[in-house]
């Protein structure tokens, strides 16, 4: 007898439900450049964050400064793991997704698994993780071929600044899930106890839009993906066992300020580009491509400034 696996495609619908609008609880700046583009939380509850700044090699630490503001503090320096200098220059000498990459780091997601962080490394389709007990950096070896002809687009077809842009995991079953974030967009899927591709996720979108529609980050719990639409202003609820999209929560519209307007960006595109959720609140990252904050912002938050932000939601009942 032939047995045949067959790699599942998940076209994700969405049910019938009510938008919910998630009610602002805090901002905060950072006070410097840096732009936030992964965050995590670590076994004290401090928030961590990874930046996407060319060649960031730094895992920071966030440390609240005053009402408004918190100071970065690098945490972990790349370059001190175990394995770096091995993994960077293999990156930098290889051919990565169809193509020579001239600056092989550039992260932009973050997942923490008990002792383990792992990481998105965007351009070169990688998945990176840190074992902070070791002090070590590993490249999980995974083949994306699969993956991407289920996408339809092949690897060598997609823009290096489309590539994955966040990650998930369910930590007790090893379960991976990458965001590849557009043109086109899916969520992929891996098994890491034994590296096999288990297919991809797909949304379809509430209403046509015209800016390219985006998964920017993933964050799992409880048979559930949570997943940050950037360009939408949108967190959908996935339920993996019945692989419907439950709920969808706005963070656009808000009785503070419309959150679109924060930054003087001049463009239709959003910008959050960090997702974390605990018991009580859901956490973004910003990632403001360096650009000022609105002369209305800078009135009703009594800051001024060109940094990144943490926005903090309420967490409702039900998420």
């Amino acid at each position: 007898m032939i047995f045949m696996k067959f790699i599942l495609i998940f076209l994700v619908t969405i049910s019938s439900y009510a938008k919910v609008n998630l009610e602002l609880k805090e901002i905060k700046f950072l006070d410097n450049n840096l732009e936030i583009s992964g965050i995590t939380k670590d076994k004290n509850g401090n928030l961590l964050f990874v930046s996407d700044n060319i060649e960031d090699q730094y895992i920071y630490k966030l440390i609240e400064k005053d009402s408004k503001s918190y100071s970065s503090t690098p945490l972990i320096n790349f370059s001190d793991l175990n394995g770096f200098f091995l993994y960077y220059y293999s990156s930098l000498i290889g051919y990565h997704a169809g193509r020579w990459i001239k600056s092989p780091w550039d992260l932009e997601g973050m997942y923490r698994c008990g002792d383990n962080i792992f990481l998105v490394n965007e351009q070169v389709r990688h998945v990176l993780r840190i074992d902070t007990n070791k002090n070590s950096l590993e490249l999980i070896n995974l083949n994306f071929q699969k993956a991407f002809e289920d996408i339809g687009t092949p690897l060598e077809k997609i823009s290096n600044n489309a590539g994955f842009e966040g990650i998930a995991l369910n930590c007790d079953e090893e379960i991976l899930y990458i965001a590849q974030e557009r043109d086109p967009r899916a969520i992929i899927i891996f098994n890491l106890k034994n590296k096999s591709y288990e297919g991809i996720i797909k949304t379809e979108l509430e209403s046509k839009t015209q800016i390219s529609p985006d998964y920017s980050d993933l964050y799992y719990e409880n048979n559930y993906l949570y997943v940050l639409e950037r360009n939408e202003w949108n967190i959908l609820k996935i339920d993996l066992i019945t692989k419907k999209v439950v709920e969808r929560y706005s963070f656009e519209e808000n009785n503070i300020l419309n959150l679109r307007k924060v930054y003087k960006t001049n463009k239709p595109y959003g910008l959050a580009e960090a997702l974390y959720i605990d018991e009580k609140s859901i956490i973004l990252g910003i990632d403001n491509n360096n650009k000022p904050l609105t002369k209305r912002a800078e009135i009703l938050f009594n800051f001024r400034g060109n940094f990144s932000s943490i926005l903090v939601f309420d967490r409702p009942k039900g998420l």
